[in-house]
């Protein structure tokens, strides 16, 4: 079960890596076959070869699920891929346990808890280490990758980190690192310190965590960075300049809720590369992104966008209202986003219907003297504004 869970969580993760989620579920095979991995494997452990899709290779892989004491463990020196996972009453896992093993380039561990933390050494002979997974393991020790410079992909979601443990330092010598998992945590804010020397990071996630406010100079030195996660988090403000020199940055992913929020300060930004803004399970298309006069085009209708429940279908990336009989010849009233507008799709219908209920009663006389036809609906000039969100004061 724990090496199903493996197998999948690389899966996803490689595809996340390469930016392709949620774009695509396309996923990268490694190429060739697997070879016959002929070792003592040790007890209760699994050794085979399986395909590391982050790495896009084929890995010889020790998988240790349930165990209750790691000391009796020994890997075969030409192990490449390690998982340990669903570890429990364990006092720490022991400082040797990687000892003498040169070829390691990933290791995984999962739901482990100890009493203690695990040494600050435990990977210190993990030199050539790509990836590492680190989740729900409690406690943590931050000072167990310090040393891993060829270190592309670090996963430290589900630990329960808080912004006391993430001291400004912590990530300085992964100056390899492409790729930074920090969700589901406890983290408030984020700390400009934190990726001063992570200078080619190209994707990070810090969904699902407790972030209220993101300052200018937050991603000032990651110039590479192409994606961004900031779901599930209670945003109220982000300093106009956060995203300033993110020219790279094609993907942000966000909240409806932290659309306003986040959203001016994308068009302030004016970022060249923006082409996707992923909104809870709504896609959607950027146009001109460089300018003060976007329109946008969306795979998906957004809740909401056509009134009086006419039926929405999207072509060539725009959505159409499919309008009835009695408003043929008009162009049904859609809330598209333009001239720097975030806020205009996530107006209600039912805020539509009350505009064209207060028309309709206007214009009664009208509607009788027309034999109860119903009224056409002019199409809006300008999208209706919602009130401004507060904009009070980080896995």
């Amino acid at each position: 079960m724990a090496t199903s869970y493996f197998y999948a969580v690389c899966l996803v993760t490689a595809m996340w890596a390469a930016g392709v989620l949620p774009e695509s579920t396309r996923a990268f095979s490694c190429p060739g076959q697997p070879g016959h991995w002929h070792v003592d494997c040790p007890v209760n452990c699994t050794c085979q070869e399986v395909c590391n899709t982050y790495l896009r290779r084929w890995v010889k892989q020790v998988s240790c699920v349930s165990h209750t004491t790691l000391h009796e463990i020994t890997f075969p020196p030409t192990t490449q891929d390690i998982s340990i996972s669903n570890v429990a009453g364990i006092t720490t896992i022991p400082a040797n346990l990687f000892s003498g093993l040169t070829d390691v380039l990933s290791v995984d561990i999962y739901n482990v808890s100890m009493s203690e933390s695990p040494p600050a050494n435990l990977l210190s002979e993990l030199q050539g280490l790509r990836t590492l997974r680190l989740v729900s393991v409690r406690p943590v020790n931050l000072k167990m990758f310090s040393n891993l410079r060829q270190l592309n992909q670090l996963d430290l979601h589900n630990n329960d980190l808080q912004n006391v443990q993430v001291q400004a330092g912590v990530f300085h010598t992964l100056t390899s690192l492409t790729h930074l998992h920090l969700e589901a945590n406890s983290l408030t804010y984020l700390e400009p310190g934190w990726f001063h020397d992570t200078v080619n990071l190209q994707a990070i996630s810090v969904s699902d965590n407790n972030i209220h406010y993101i300052d200018n100079n937050t991603f000032q030195y990651l110039s590479q960075l192409s994606e961004l996660n900031l779901q599930k988090n209670p945003l109220v403000r982000v300093e106009m300049n956060a995203f300033h020199k993110l020219n790279n940055l094609r993907s942000i992913y966000v909240d409806r809720s932290q659309l306003d929020t986040v959203g001016p300060v994308l068009i302030y930004a004016q970022l060249p590369e923006l082409t996707n803004l992923y909104l809870q399970t709504s896609r959607h298309y950027w146009k001109h992104v460089t300018t003060f006069n976007q329109t946008w085009y969306f795979r998906g209708c957004p809740p909401g966008y056509c009134v009086n429940s006419l039926s929405c279908s999207v072509s060539r990336n725009t959505p159409w209202c499919v309008c009835t009989k009695e408003y043929e010849g008009d162009r049904c009233d859609v809330q598209r986003i333009s001239r720097g507008e975030f806020l205009g799709i996530f107006v209600s219908a039912m805020v539509l219907v009350g505009i064209s209920v207060v028309i309709i009663l206007v214009n009664v006389g009208r509607v009788v003297a027309r034999s109860c036809k119903l009224p056409r609906f002019r199409k809006l000039q300008e999208t209706p504004q919602p009130s401004a969100s507060p904009m009070p004061q980080m896995t």
